[in-house]
């Protein structure tokens, strides 16, 4: 961004398109989920409704903006700043609830027990990391389960690991892994029993 302000004057007005990875440092394409507060109000406003292959200008004033302190770890937004943005919706993707990084979608394992038994492929009653990752992302392939959106594959299935890796031995153990599953899935096991 700092590239592209170069030279410019006061009251000079340039368009710089960057992509979230490149603009933020992040890795991946970035994504955000309209409703949860991850971006200024006035984005989340300009934003709502929009259809994808849309382009809209949005102008934010202070008070939906940064406000008259401005962005503090940015010195290039100054308080009382109004935010001149074009955006273009590339692609909209489902979000999952509120703390979950990977949802069944449909086929999913009666409980964690025989899922961790379809995971640990070399049937020595631990699930590593390439073994949890390869079984995830069959999963996704198929259809049968999705990944957190905005968010590269092996970073959300090794964040999946490591908060489940109790013992920090690199493997899960039984008593280690666990599996969220939404009540829909519980119940259309339920539907199958009887």
């Amino acid at each position: 961004m700092e590239l592209g302000l170069l030279g410019a004057c006061m009251g000079e007005r340039r368009v710089i398109t960057l992509p979230p990875h490149l603009a933020y440092g992040e890795p991946g394409i970035g994504g955000n989920t309209l409703g949860r507060g991850e971006l200024v109000l006035g984005v989340e406003r300009g934003l709502m409704g929009m259809c994808v292959g849309e382009v809209r200008k949005v102008v934010i004033p202070p008070h939906i903006g940064y406000g008259e302190q401005g962005r503090e770890e940015d010195p290039m937004i100054p308080g009382s700043a109004v935010l001149l943005f074009t955006f273009r919706l590339h692609r909209v993707e489902e979000s999952l609830p509120e703390g979950y990084l990977f949802m069944w979608t449909n086929g999913a394992p009666a409980d964690a027990g025989e899922a961790f038994k379809l995971i640990d492929e070399d049937q020595d009653h631990r699930v590593s990391l390439p073994e949890l990752t390869s079984y995830m992302l069959d999963q996704v392939e198929r259809g049968r389960a999705r990944l957190r959106p905005g968010m590269p594959a092996d970073d959300v299935i090794r964040k999946m690991f490591r908060s489940q890796d109790y013992n920090d031995d690199r493997h899960l153990s039984i008593d280690e892994f666990t599996l969220k599953m939404s009540d829909d899935v519980r119940m259309s096991h339920a539907d199958d029993e009887l």
